[in-house]
């Protein structure tokens, strides 16, 4: 039986579910319970992230990365999660604002999906971030020079935003902390 370990938790995981499941997804509440880690990538779920997931408080690691999920990003706020991953899916609209609340999120990628706007300031706040991804989308504007604060981010994928806090000469000198 493919199994592995969380990087995060060292809960254990089951590959399985990689390519078996399809369709919306429903409520989780009751799988997952205080499990901790909810592992669905690489399947072929689609539709929205049900608002149920909001309730999960007590996860830790969400990873629905390459399905064909859609609609807006879900605003999380769950102060327990540690990692996020969104990338390669279908969303829409712009990065929630309130990511900026979640404190205890090491890395966040929402790569590869169709979102617009800026990246918010609000994730200047998250002190803990190591990783961020949030290359091959249609974002606009200039990085946050908030995120120039997060001292312990060492990886900022963020693809084709031309500027940095505002001039080019800026850009090269955030880059070089990055």
């Amino acid at each position: 039986m493919g199994k592995e370990h969380s990087p995060l938790t060292g809960n254990l995981l089951l590959k399985e579910l990689k390519k078996v499941l399809g369709g919306h997804i429903q409520s989780f509440k009751a799988v997952v319970g205080g499990a901790g880690t909810l592992y669905l990538s690489d399947n072929k779920l689609d539709g929205p992230v049900p608002k149920s997931f909001l309730n999960l408080t007590s996860l830790l690691e969400l990873d629905l990365s390459d399905n064909s999920l859609g609609g807006n990003l879900p605003p999380f706020q769950m102060k327990s999660l540690q990692y996020i991953d969104l990338g390669s899916n279908c969303f829409r609209g712009q990065i929630p604002h309130e990511y900026g609340a979640l404190q205890s999120v090491i890395g966040l990628y929402v790569d590869n999906n169709l979102l617009t706007g800026s990246i918010p300031q609000e994730l200047g706040e998250l002190s803990n971030l190591v990783t961020l991804e949030v290359n091959d989308n249609k974002l606009s504007g200039h990085i946050p020079h908030q995120l120039g604060k997060l001292i312990k981010l060492q990886y900022l994928v963020y693809g084709p935003i031309p500027h940095i806090g505002g001039s080019k000469s800026n850009a090269r000198r955030r880059a070089e902390m990055f």
